[in-house]
């Protein structure tokens, strides 16, 4: 993912990665805040 993310040239630091599931209304709160 993060080779395919520096070649269309969007920065490290501009996107982030994170597997939540369907039950986690509230970790999913949290990481988009």
């Amino acid at each position: 993912m993060k080779s395919l993310m520096e070649y269309l040239g969007i920065e490290a630091g501009r996107y982030q990665t994170a597997w939540i599931s369907g039950a986690e209304g509230i970790k999913f709160q949290q990481t988009m805040q």
